[in-house]
């Protein structure tokens, strides 16, 4: 069976999980508290999570290759080699939007609001202006 490895919360493991859940393949959430984490780090390849754990043993870790590995396997991945690598420009352009609001989850709540207003106003206004040209294109 596999075993994706991540936080209770959505963050880097929720694509992963709709993969699961879309593919209809079975799989076991193994969900960390922080102090579980920081006992697993040292474990774990690259010392972070996500990380899939396939049934013959094998590990994958990073996100974004977690992610097109299970939309393969559900059947999401596009098999022509241009829809597939337009499936990942827009993957990664989606990455680079939530890489922007990263440093403001660690802030205090109000000081997050602030940082996360000033992004929509700006720099993630910008991000979603430019995919909402590419995906309008046929």
């Amino acid at each position: 069976m596999y075993r994706l490895h991540y936080f209770a919360e959505p963050g880097r493991a929720e694509i992963a999980r709709l993969c699961f859940a879309i593919g209809e393949i079975p799989y076991e959430d193994v969900t960390y508290s922080e102090e579980e984490f920081a006992a697993a780090k040292s474990g774990l390849p690259f010392g972070q999570v996500p990380l899939l754990e396939l049934p013959d043993g094998r590990r994958l870790a990073q996100s974004l290759a977690i992610d097109r590995f299970l939309a393969g396997l559900s059947g999401l991945l596009p098999a022509d080699p241009w829809q597939a690598a337009q499936a990942d420009m827009v993957a990664l352009h989606m990455h680079d939007f939530v890489n922007l609001f990263t440093p403001s989850f660690f802030m205090p709540p109000a000081e997050s609001l602030a940082a996360q207003r000033e992004l929509l106003a700006g720099a993630a206004h910008t991000k979603l202006l430019q995919l909402a040209t590419i995906v309008s294109q046929p």
